[in-house]
């Protein structure tokens, strides 16, 4: 069951999200509302292998950041050597998607329980505001997670994936 339930996971960005990272809680305000049709759609979208550079323009307040940090994490379930970059308008945005991120590896039970195998030793790894990285097969001198604001100097970087994300 454990297995599966990973599997999927790292299969279905949907269930991710919906089952792993963000389930519906029976407190009187959840952190995460859903708007099923929409966040199907945007998932599909985001999980979609034909389309490496994708513009999703949508509303504020429907989740786009969200599911984006999702979208990451899912990346990193797939292939633990990924080396993503967030990129903003503001640091200060940047950071705060790494730290939510962070916050994932660290207190969800569930994703903790489903993907031991990425739970770095917090002690002696990079995890600070800004990056973070989690346990992979080899070393880069790249963070797992990192973030930048527009001007930052990233020289000799080398990520696999960049998200902008509000970069205006």
């Amino acid at each position: 069951m454990r297995q599966a339930f990973a599997d999927l996971g790292r299969k279905n960005l949907y269930f991710l999200t919906r089952a792993i990272l963000y389930p519906p809680r029976p407190a009187s305000r959840p952190p995460f509302v859903y708007n099923d049709q929409l966040h199907r759609e945007l998932t599909g979208v985001l999980d979609d292998p034909n389309f490496a550079k994708k513009l999703i323009l949508i509303p504020r307040g429907m989740y786009k950041t969200t599911l984006v940090k999702a979208w990451a994490i899912q990346q990193v379930l797939r292939n633990p050597d990924e080396r993503i970059l967030f990129l903003s308008g503001s640091s200060l945005h940047t950071e705060r998607m790494v730290q939510h991120i962070e916050t994932t590896f660290e207190k969800n039970a569930l994703f903790r329980w489903l993907y031991p195998e990425l739970i770095p030793n917090f002690n002696s790894t990079t995890w600070s505001r800004t990056q973070a990285t989690i346990q992979r097969k080899q070393s880069f001198p790249e963070p797992t997670f990192d973030s930048a604001g527009i001007g930052t100097t990233l020289p000799g970087r080398h990520y696999s994936k960049i998200v902008k994300d509000d970069i205006v």
